[in-house]
């Protein structure tokens, strides 16, 4: 899908994608719990039942019988694991427990082991518990540029930097790939601005939502996505509020 930033910079573009945004995370964090809450359970339950089988009829299976409820068992581990990994992706409960930091680093070991690219995560000290809104946009983008990264880039490995001081934070994702045939630091700047994926006008969304900015640069063998977001607050602890859909 392709937009052009000058559509993306008209106000009902931007209430469009805010909203979308917003209804794409709640959709995500709803969906997460009812995979965790429902299809898991009755997958570990099916595990046990199937384990208490074995179990009580062992002495008396042929070694095809106990094959197939061995295999059964691992399979239904399997599945279990691979929906717990999906839920992971949809929406990290490490974010709501631990925050910004302890997700970062879940997933970043999760990217490396599904992609083999190695990524390395500097977290420079004093980052504490931000706005909740700020965390998820950065988890988001985070996200968003590792996948990319893993579909087009070609990289084999990447660094991820994350920093703050008082007025603000930093999250800059860096790859040794092919580039984007681009340098823009703004939309609508550089050669090959006008057209971009919905991935960098969703990052740039969630970024202005929040009063901050979107730089990205690319050229082959160097690109840069940084995104910087203050930190000033209301005395809800909020940045900014929740579009209006």
């Amino acid at each position: 899908m392709e937009i052009t930033d000058q559509q993306w910079k008209e106000p009902d573009g931007r209430q469009l994608l805010a909203c979308f945004l917003h209804a794409q995370d709640e959709d995500r964090r709803r969906l997460a719990r009812q995979l965790h809450d429902t299809t898991v359970q009755a997958l570990t339950a099916l595990r046990l039942k199937l384990g208490l089988l074995l179990d009580s009829q062992l002495a008396n299976l042929e070694s095809t019988g106990e094959k197939l409820l061995r295999d059964s068992i691992r399979l239904t581990e399997l599945c279990a694991d691979q929906i717990r990994t999906l839920t992971n992706m949809l929406h990290s409960p490490i974010l709501d427990e631990l925050g910004l930091v302890g997700a970062l680093h879940e997933h970043v070991d999760f990217f490396t082991r599904q992609s083999g690219i190695k990524v390395k995560l500097e977290l420079m000290p004093g980052i504490d518990r931000l706005p909740a809104e700020v965390e998820l946009a950065l988890f988001r983008i985070l996200q968003e540029c590792l996948t990319n990264i893993h579909r087009h880039s070609g990289s084999r490995t990447a660094s991820v930097r994350l920093e703050r001081n008082l007025d603000e934070v930093r999250l800059e994702v860096r790859d040794s790939g092919s580039g984007m045939c681009l340098a823009v630091s703004e939309p609508g700047s550089g050669p090959g601005a006008g057209k971009t994926g919905i991935g960098i006008a969703s990052m740039r969304q969630r970024t202005s939502q929040l009063g901050g900015r979107l730089e990205v640069s690319s050229c082959p063998g160097n690109t840069v996505v940084r995104t910087i977001i203050p930190l000033e607050t209301t005395g809800n602890g909020r940045n900014r509020p929740t579009p209006t859909c």
